[in-house]
């Protein structure tokens, strides 16, 4: 069986996900800013056998409702939280890029207790540029979503050029997600520090960064790889802000071989 569609009825929404896979063990995908599940569904594809994948539309992106409000760090982390309990695995992997790994962070923080690990990439315990950020959600904030801006905002997730089929599904995930949503979510980033309470996470974790990510640096990755508990970083070369695509099949040998290790 490939990769399905599905949703859930979570924290007064509907909740898209995509699944793929079977097992008593689950990896629960969550994405990035503007992003949505499309970016995991190769990963799902090839996840080990006794695995099934779970990749999330939070609310306010992708295919999943999006209400007027409700768009914070700890709101999206306890929307995560609440499908973790919902489905039947018992040992859950969360898997994370950019702003889901800040998301799967305060997840871990309010220990889930099926969490078992951790997959961050492209992320960090606090906003290192923020008044680079602000002045991106001022700019968000009246953009008109045209192609061509939709496309900018597309190309920025990737270092290395991708298909014009996969840039322009990006485009077209960045254009679904709701306004509201990503200045609401923006600006909670901006008030998140997690710097003091990493030491908290007990949770093994795989920090992956880009080295050609300009928005979240190996140093991203160190600070949190050397903050938590159990933590290792993983620097890949000519990878940007979206490690599974830039590099699809380095991404899944060093997920696939966490999970090999950990389980």
């Amino acid at each position: 069986m490939g990769v399905i569609s599905a949703t859930s009825s979570l924290n007064g929404g509907v909740l898209h996900y995509l699944t793929a896979g079977s097992g008593d063990k689950a990896v629960v995908c969550v994405h990035g800013l503007g992003q949505s599940s499309f970016i995991w569904e190769s990963v799902l594809g090839a996840l080990p056998s006794g695995w099934q994948g779970y990749a999330l539309d939070l609310l306010g992106f992708g295919e999943s409702t999006k209400p007027e409000s409700g768009y914070s760090i700890d709101s999206h982390a306890r929307t995560v939280a609440s499908f973790i309990a919902t489905i039947p695995q018992e040992d859950v992997v969360l898997a994370a890029n950019s702003l889901g790994g800040v998301i799967a962070l305060v997840v871990a923080l309010n220990e889930p207790p099926k969490l078992a690990a951790m997959v961050l990439a492209a992320t960090g315990a606090r906003v290192r540029d923020p008044e680079a950020l602000k002045l991106y959600r001022d700019r968000l904030a009246t953009m008109k979503m045209t192609e061509d801006n939709r496309l900018s905002i597309a190309r920025a997730y990737c270092y290395k050029q991708q298909d014009p089929s996969v840039l322009n599904r990006l485009a077209d995930e960045v254009g679904k997600a709701r306004r509201e949503a990503m200045l609401e979510t923006m600006s909670s980033s901006l008030s998140t520090d997690l710097r003091a309470q990493l030491p908290r996470i007990n949770h093994p974790t795989l920090v992956v960064q880009g080295m050609e990510d300009k928005g979240r640096t190996p140093e991203d990755g160190l600070e949190i790889a050397r903050g938590v508990k159990n933590g290792r970083l993983l620097a890949l070369p000519d990878v940007g802000h979206t490690p599974m695509l830039d590099d699809p099949e380095e991404f899944q040998w060093w997920l696939n071989g966490s999970l090999g290790k950990w389980f």
